[in-house]
């Protein structure tokens, strides 16, 4: 556990699930992943909640690691991780949950999913799925917190960090603090997403 200023960084735990899945809903509405995702703003509003809680509990909390930064009690921020274990394998369990979420889209969406796979370097990395702030908090360092948590922990593990981003607004930030651009992805019918990948220090 980790406190800045009042902000505490610590470990998830599954009694922070719905917190963490409303919160990441809300920060990933406007994201052009997400609007890939899940089409139409009231039906994502819906859906994406429901998106993060599959990802947490069928991945995140198995393979990986979940962060959740706090601050006088109130989530502010949360990042899911798949640490240096391979994603989530679609298997037909996986495949059925996600169905109920993308609807007629799912086999889209799987393929979309299974190119940023595809596109990760088979180099032994810490990879960051997804780092959301709540839009309430949005300016006041909450991910660039989250951020900097996991490069720390990239650091002492002398593990490289890995992850991509649909918002081509944060490049120059990425780069700042050492991030290089590794390469880029096109979903189907949907955005390019950027990699980025920073060897550890």
């Amino acid at each position: 556990m980790v406190n800045t200023g009042g902000l505490v960084v610590r470990a998830a735990t599954r009694a922070d699930l719905p917190r963490i899945t409303a919160l990441l809903g809300r920060a990933f509405q406007d994201d052009p992943f997400t609007a890939w995702l899940v089409p139409g703003a009231a039906r994502r509003r819906r859906q994406l909640p429901r998106f993060f809680a599959l990802s947490a509990r069928d991945e995140h909390f198995r393979l990986g690691s979940i962060e959740v930064a706090e601050r006088d009690s109130v989530l502010q921020g949360a990042g899911l991780h798949v640490g240096e274990g391979p994603s989530l394998d679609w298997d037909l369990v996986s495949r059925l949950r996600l169905a109920t979420i993308t609807g007629r889209r799912t086999s889209e969406v799987l393929k979309g999913l299974e190119r940023l796979e595809e596109a990760r370097p088979d180099d032994a990395h810490w990879y960051g799925r997804f780092l959301g702030a709540d839009p309430d908090r949005a300016g006041k360092g909450v991910g660039a917190r989250l951020l900097r948590s996991v490069v720390n922990r990239c650091d002492a593990k002398g593990l490289p960090l890995y992850f991509e981003t649909s918002n081509h607004d944060s490049v120059r930030y990425f780069e700042r603090i050492g991030c290089e651009v590794h390469g880029k992805i096109t979903l189907p019918n949907g955005p390019e997403l950027v990699s980025f990948w920073r060897e550890p220090r």
